[in-house]
C-alpha cells in the first residue's frame, strides 16, 4: 500500500463526519443514527485496507516478489481485520436504538474508550513489528524483519485509523442538543 492511498482513505473518513450528521429534532434518533452511519464508513473503510492488504500481500508472496515475509504479514494479519470489519459492520446495520438517552450517551462514551484503547494497541503492535526487526537469532530469524516492518506498518494505518475514528466520534454528539 502506498502512503498516498493511506492517506487518501484517512483523509476521506475524517472529511465524511460533517456530511454523517442526523435529524436533530430527535436527539436519541440522531445520536444512534450518527453513532451507526460513522461505524459504518469507518468499517468500510478498514474492510477496504484489509482486502487490499489480502489481495496484494498473497499475491506478492505467492509471486515470491520483494520480502515475502512483509507480504505474508499484511495477508495474514488482515484477515483479522477483514472479520473485525464483517462484525462491525453487521452490528452497525442490526443496531436498535437505546432506550434512554443516557444509555446512548454511554455507547458513545463506550466507543471512544474502545478506540482509545485500540490505538494504545497499535502502539504496541508498532514497538513489537520493531522488536521483531532487532531480533538477531531464533528459528525462523531471516523472516523477523520482514514481519516486523508488516506489523508496524499495519500498526501504524492501525493508529491513524483509531485516531481518526476516535476525532469523527468525539465531535459527533447529537444528544448534546439535548442536554441542558
Amino acid at each position: 500500500m502506498s502512503s498516498r492511498l493511506l492517506l487518501l482513505v484517512l483523509m476521506g473518513t475524517l472529511a465524511a463526519g460533517p456530511a454523517l450528521a442526523g435529524d436533530l429534532t430527535d436527539p436519541l434518533r440522531a445520536s444512534f443514527d450518527r453513532r451507526q452511519r460513522i461505524n459504518r464508513v469507518g468499517m468500510s473503510v478498514l474492510g477496504g485496507w484489509a482486502v487490499a492488504n489480502i489481495a496484494i500481500g498473497s499475491a506478492l508472496y505467492f509471486a515470491d516478489v520483494g520480502d515475502t515475509a512483509f507480504h505474508q504479514m499484511n495477508a495474514m494479519w488482515n484477515t483479522v481485520n477483514l472479520g473485525l470489519a464483517a462484525a462491525g459492520l453487521f452490528q452497525s446495520i442490526r443496531g436498535s436504538v437505546p432506550d434512554s438517552l443516557s444509555a446512548e450517551i454511554r455507547a458513545q462514551h463506550s466507543i471512544e474508550k474502545i478506540l482509545l484503547l485500540n490505538a494504545g494497541l497499535d502502539v504496541g503492535y508498532i514497538a513489537a513489528g520493531f522488536l521483531l526487526t532487532q531480533l538477531q537469532s531464533g528459528p525462523m530469524v531471516d523472516s523477523y524483519p520482514g514481519w516486523g516492518r508488516g506489523l508496524m506498518l499495519q500498526g501504524a494505518f492501525l493508529l491513524v485509523f483509531d485516531l481518526a475514528m476516535y476525532a469523527v466520534h468525539s465531535r459527533s454528539r447529537p444528544y448534546e442538543a439535548a442536554l441542558p
